[in-house]
């Protein structure tokens, strides 16, 4: 039997690079596209103050240095009086006068030297770590040979201004302005197009040996099942219309997380699989819990909800160990979810408009424990009213943990004042410092950390190697990430 494979996203492709890679991307040429847009709008006061000109030079690297003293200005304006601007139209101009038309030339120079640094630098950043798919990078060589030439082009322009004539040529400020239109127009489709760069053609497909169809006109009643990506709609605000087919011809509607469950029990594997989940915090928790166990010598795989999709993971290994961030669409999608051990760690309201009810959202993420067994580990956050509520009703006959900040626990771990502190029928057996630790700044940290050592203790680690993982914790990206510090002020990306 065949699964159909979910096709119906608009935008599938994009899912086969990275998210991270595709948003930095992203940013990276929306800053590129920002800065033309100020060019132009640099270059087109240049153009009503009549400055353009003021520069009688083409010195695309010293060129960056304005002039830095009397005599460097004095040499600048001498050069600019030979020209027909000057003697025909502003003779007598006085320095001063000179050197504010000088200052809007030097800027738009400036800004084209800096977006070309702005483009290579990344550049070479990105490639060399790997992020640069093999299509899109002739896209973008080709973006910066278009901006190279945008520069020559410029000045090109100017030259036609300096030896007859008292302006430039009006058609090569068009051709410069119209190459700086066609750059931006470039950028934006690059933009636009990022992530559709790493997916398969539908030739490649049908050459792997699978069939490509359009779902819309396809006989569901012929599929086993739907493997449905995590952002179409299963249930609210109402089920997409591949999923109501699914229903019509009676055919069970999955996610990629639950064939990799299935394969797990198929093959009868030993990997242990570890399940974060929540409404926040949970990529933290999960990238720690990952760091702990791979900082005491074993094996990790850290996947789900953050970096590779399950499905891209390496193969199951007796030595290896799966750490998976998943999302309640996600959750929604798997019903044989069984992990070795699961987190819970807090509920807000979030994703309604996908779930309907906050009830209904809390009763998704409890499912996590729903079929551990009885060597398994439940971790439960108690500091909200929904998960407070899961908690009373986690019996086992696996472990229960409890998990809080600034109130006790009889079983479990708290954290206060940024002292984790594990509990075992009221009485301490072992703790964790985070004084120190800049990635694990805060309440809502302690909360993770916490969590990350809970999840760590049953997978067998003990306390004093979990201290020493902690402490070499480099964070993630926008989570408490510490920018610079201007006196005795930090500051912190936590976007």
């Amino acid at each position: 039997m065949t699964a159909a494979a979910q096709s119906v996203k608009s935008h599938s492709a994009a899912s086969a690079m990275p998210a991270g890679h595709v948003r930095a991307l992203r940013i990276w040429l929306g800053s590129i596209a920002f800065l033309i847009v100020a060019m132009i709008l640099v270059g087109g006061a240049t153009r009503l103050t009549d400055s353009g000109l003021s520069i009688t030079e083409w010195q695309p690297i010293i060129g960056a240095i304005p002039p830095l003293s009397d005599a460097d200005w004095q040499e600048a304006f001498e050069a600019y009086k030979q020209i027909p601007e000057y003697t025909q139209i502003n003779r007598g101009m006085s320095l001063e006068a000179f050197k504010s038309i000088y200052w809007w030339e030097w800027a738009h120079r400036f800004l084209g030297r800096f977006i070309g640094l702005v483009f290579f630098v990344p550049f070479v950043c990105f490639w060399a770590a790997g992020c640069i798919p093999r299509t899109l990078m002739p896209k973008l060589v080709g973006l910066f040979v278009l901006g190279g030439l945008q520069g020559a082009l410029g000045w090109y322009m100017v030259k036609s201004g300096l030896v007859d004539r008292v302006d430039v040529s009006q058609y090569r400020l068009a051709a410069h302005f119209g190459v700086a239109v066609l750059i931006f127009g470039y950028t934006l489709w690059l933009i636009l197009g990022l992530g559709r760069e790493a997916g398969a053609k539908p030739e490649e497909v049908a050459a792997a040996g699978l069939s490509v169809a359009d779902l819309s006109q396809a006989d569901f009643s012929k599929f086993a099942a739907l493997i449905l990506a995590p952002g179409i709609p299963l249930t609210h605000p109402e089920p997409h219309w591949s999923v109501l087919k699914a229903r019509h011809a009676g055919i069970e509607v999955i996610g990629d997380v639950e064939l990799f469950f299935r394969e797990r029990a198929k093959s009868g594997a030993t990997s242990k699989i570890v399940v974060v989940t929540g409404t926040n915090g949970k990529s933290t928790t999960s990238a720690l819990t990952a760091h702990l166990l791979s900082a005491a010598g074993q094996r990790v795989a850290l996947g789900g909800n953050i970096g590779k999709a399950v499905l891209d993971l390496e193969p199951f290994a007796p030595d290896l160990a799966y750490i998976l961030e998943l999302s309640s669409f996600q959750i929604d999608l798997t019903p044989s979810l069984e992990p070795d051990a699961a987190a819970l760690l807090n509920i807000t309201p979030d994703h309604l408009d996908r779930h309907g009810t906050l009830q209904n959202y809390a009763a998704i993420k409890a499912r996590v424990f729903a079929d551990l067994g009885a060597e398994a580990t439940a971790v439960i956050g108690i500091d909200d009213e929904p998960c407070l509520a899961i908690a009373e009703t986690l019996h086992g006959p696996f472990a229960v943990k409890r998990l809080a900040v600034g109130q006790p626990v009889q079983n479990g771990v708290w954290a206060d004042d940024g002292v984790i502190m594990e509990m075992d029928g009221g009485y301490e057996v072992g703790r964790a410092e985070l004084e120190g630790i800049r990635s694990l700044r805060g309440a809502h940290n302690w909360q993770n950390a916490a969590a990350a050592y809970a999840l760590a203790r049953s997978q067998g680690l003990q306390a004093d190697v979990i201290q020493q993982g902690l402490k070499s914790f480099a964070g993630l990206a926008h989570r408490m990430e510490q920018v610079a510090r201007v006196g005795h002020v930090l500051l912190v990306n936590d976007y």
